[in-house]
């Protein structure tokens, strides 16, 4: 048992300071692509919250370890829900310029895919004031990815 405290203890810092590195290195190797400057602040803006979102986990899951009734699972699907959420807002301004090869698939099928992140972000957040809300959060989360797949790969067929 004493493995595991110890792993949580550190898992989310060491997480989020994964996270932190990427932001930092990220526009680094991004300078290269002169169309990378418009999306840095989307791209801090996502960032930002996966590192608030896995600051908040750590935090309840001290409490937790420090003895308080505190339900984690109340906080997976909020947190889940507002990176969602936080994404479909930046991912809707990011658009390719068309010399990018996959510039049609990214503009004509992930672009549009940000409303549903939106929409299934908030839905993951009321599902926890639902009974079965953990049934709940995989539903809807399976239905984002199968809705995913699906735009991605209808009409990408090249004849």
């Amino acid at each position: 048992m004493a493995t595991t405290d110890g792993l949580n203890a550190f898992l989310h810092p060491f997480v989020m300071l994964l996270i932190i590195g990427s932001a930092v290195l990220i526009p680094r190797t991004g300078k290269r692509v002169s169309y990378f400057q418009r999306y840095t602040q989307g791209l801090y803006a996502i960032l930002l919250s996966v590192t608030l979102i896995v600051l908040i986990v750590h935090i309840a899951t001290l409490i937790f370890h420090m003895g308080y009734a505190i339900n984690l699972l109340l906080i997976v699907p909020v947190s889940v829900g507002a990176v969602f959420m936080v994404m479909g807002n930046y991912l809707q301004r990011f658009k390719l310029p068309n010399d990018v090869s996959y510039s049609r698939v990214w503009n004509q099928k992930l672009r549009p895919f940000a409303r549903i992140f939106v929409i299934g972000g908030a839905m993951m957040i009321l599902a926890v004031f639902l009974p079965a809300m953990m049934l709940l959060f995989f539903i809807i989360l399976t239905v984002m990815i199968s809705i995913l797949v699906i735009s991605l790969f209808s009409g990408t067929k090249s004849a």
